[in-house]
């Protein structure tokens, strides 16, 4: 018995990794896609859904165990929100085509709450997983994989509206994916480092979470300062706006280059705190 568990066990880690090396793929063509459009991250959160639902299709056939217990029903429910969100986005721009719609991208207003109901469900579905005794293995996977879909979509809106310097934006989109390319490409002992427990994924999250929505904050009030005094500050505003998102992806960025010294063996203080962020979060089962 404990012998047809474990080859289960590794049956179902060989599956969801190869979908894993075939999402990012996919996310990756829509990534650039939709940077060479401008437009935001159309193409990228559809292929992400459907990418997804083709998961979800595959885990109901397979009768997956646990696949539903509240922690992954909450993972899953911010998978559809980004799904939502890009069919939203779809809708809008073949809108704008008939009837001359302005934008097609949400206002800063209404993104500050998706990101902040986002980033708030993150912790849920960790505190849950926790709380319940349902740390899976699957849901470590899910959870990373929400995070990388969820951290594209903003990238890209924030790179559109101009909230970000555009390189930055397209790294903080498409690093996790090449990451994940990096890895599966490279040998053994990349592999191993890889899987090395991270003490410092949360506080690097977290910080790019609260530069992001200070971001947003002060963008939303900029774009509602309708009396005079608060119109005098209104361009200061504008101007730490820019500052935190910019500095979001520059965290991004320093999180993936220590990230990447950690793969190659490189002993620096503070190069292991980065990874973990990038791969699985919640340890297996």
């Amino acid at each position: 018995r404990e012998a047809g568990e474990l080859a289960g066990r590794k049956k179902r880690i060989f599956a969801i990794k190869k979908w894993s090396l075939e999402h990012a793929s996919l996310m990756l063509v829509g990534i650039l896609v939709d940077t060479i459009n401008g437009k935001g991250p159309i193409l990228s959160s559809i292929l992400g859904g459907v990418s997804f639902a083709r998961l979800f299709l595959n885990l109901i056939e397979r009768s997956e165990p646990k696949m539903w217990n509240w922690p992954n029903i909450v993972t899953w429910a911010r998978i559809a929100g980004v799904f939502a969100l890009g069919c939203k986005m779809l809708r809008l721009e073949r809108q704008s085509k008939v009837l001359g719609a302005a934008s097609i991208l949400p206002p800063d207003n209404e993104l500050l709450r998706l990101v902040t109901i986002f980033v708030a469900l993150d912790f849920v579905d960790g505190a849950l997983a926790r709380a319940l005794n349902q740390v899976t293995e699957l849901g470590g996977h899910l959870d990373a994989a929400a995070d990388g879909l969820g951290t594209a979509v903003l990238a890209l809106i924030l790179g559109a509206k101009g909230h970000m310097f555009q390189p930055l934006a397209v790294h903080m989109a498409a690093g996790s994916y090449l990451y994940q390319l990096v890895i599966s490409a490279g040998p053994q002992n990349v592999k191993n480092r890889s899987s090395a427990p991270q003490k410092w994924a949360r506080f690097l999250a977290g910080s790019m979470a609260i530069l992001t929505i200070v971001a947003l904050g002060l963008s939303a009030l900029s774009e509602t300062a309708a009396t005079e005094k608060w119109q005098h500050f209104k361009g200061n505003l504008v101007l730490v706006s820019r500052l935190s998102a910019n500095a979001a992806g520059c965290v991004n960025l320093v999180s993936f280059g220590l990230s990447y010294l950690h793969l190659m063996g490189v002993a620096i203080p503070g190069a292991a705190m980065a990874q973990h962020h990038h791969t699985v979060r919640r340890p297996a089962d």
